[in-house]
């Protein structure tokens, strides 16, 4: 079962959350709280392996909410939720302060439970749509300013969300290559995985995510 804590202080998308989520049969809704009081006090009798937390709650916001989590449960998935287009913005954030991802609470309920079992599964959660406009801007001094060409076509489809095999298909590569470049970009980021190289590389402005998130032109892939 896939343990589930729901952070979320509007009682009526909670409440839905829990029974879109309780329909599935490998799922468990551990509880459904509404501050990150309440959060921290659930931690001490609760081991979720999925929390999804709300960005704006009563008494903080989901990034510290994130960290309070990891810090307490450090094999816990936390999933970023917002109500707003503010992906742009948060979603580097988000993935700093360790969340696997993030989830608009515009999108279809289905999706709710396929990103739920994504980041159970270990999966980087990002709405392709988010990061479709994912582009290299200028690099910064240190710590990846050696990155190669294809091995920053490698991190911007990382952060994409391909798998794999998706990159070495785009790339036309073969997949060992495509191992190859990413374990070269974990090692050039001094990162420990895919996901914590992703949020080096926004946060360090390597990559960047643009908020025209139209159509990827062919001379982008």
């Amino acid at each position: 079962m896939i343990k589930v804590l729901l952070v979320e202080d509007h009682e009526m998308v909670g409440e839905s959350f829990r029974r879109v989520l309780e329909r599935e049969p490998d799922v468990e809704v551990l509880d459904v709280v509404s501050t990150l009081e309440a959060t921290r006090r659930l931690l001490s009798d609760v081991e979720p392996d999925v929390v999804l937390m709300d960005h704006d709650l009563p008494d903080g916001n989901g990034i510290d909410g994130a960290r309070m989590v990891l810090a307490a449960q450090p094999e816990a998935k936390v999933l970023m939720l917002t109500g707003s287009s503010r992906g742009v913005t948060l979603l580097p954030q988000a993935l700093d302060a360790g969340c696997c991802g993030y989830v608009t609470k515009s999108r279809g309920l289905d999706e709710l439970v396929a990103a739920v079992r994504s980041a159970h599964a270990g999966d980087m959660v990002v709405p392709h749509d988010l990061m479709a406009r994912v582009i290299a801007a200028g690099r910064p001094q240190g710590r990846g300013a050696s990155i190669t060409e294809r091995e920053m076509d490698v991190l911007r489809l990382m952060a994409a969300g391909r798998s794999t095999a998706d990159i070495a298909a785009e790339l036309f590569l073969s997949t060992n290559t495509v191992r190859h470049h990413v374990q070269a970009v974990l090692q050039k980021l001094e990162a420990h995985s895919k996901l914590e190289a992703v949020a080096i590389a926004l946060r360090s402005g390597l990559i960047t995510v643009e908020d025209d998130l139209g159509p990827l032109p062919p001379d982008d892939r």
